[in-house]
């Protein structure tokens, strides 16, 4: 993924940022928390082709908080010159929902 590591790098302190925004009221207020593990696949318009669910942290709401912040941070930019003719970018990323949201490998 040498090529892509900066629109990586990108992807994620985009979603970083809107996840943070958005972490959901009633798991903050439960003290819901845990780690969502989603792949997301990327067109080279950089629109949400896909997200797939592969860990679950338990909970529904931190499940669909995770996704939709991939949601709503897209368009992620057009692929870069460097990425080719690369059709599709598959990004498997975890959210950490703790006391400071971070996404991260």
């Amino acid at each position: 993924h040498g090529v892509a590591a900066s629109y990586l790098e990108n992807f994620r302190r985009h979603v970083e940022r809107v996840a943070n925004q958005h972490y959901p009221e009633q798991a903050r207020s439960q003290n819901i928390m845990g780690d969502v593990r989603l792949m997301v696949v990327i067109d080279p318009r950089g629109q949400v082709k896909a997200i797939t669910l592969l860990e679950s942290s338990g909970s529904a709401i931190l499940d669909e908080a995770a996704k939709q912040s991939v949601r709503q941070s897209a368009p992620y930019g057009h692929f870069d010159k460097e990425m080719g003719e690369l059709q599709e970018l598959r990004i498997i990323r975890t959210w950490r929902y703790s006391d400071q949201l971070e996404v991260g490998e």
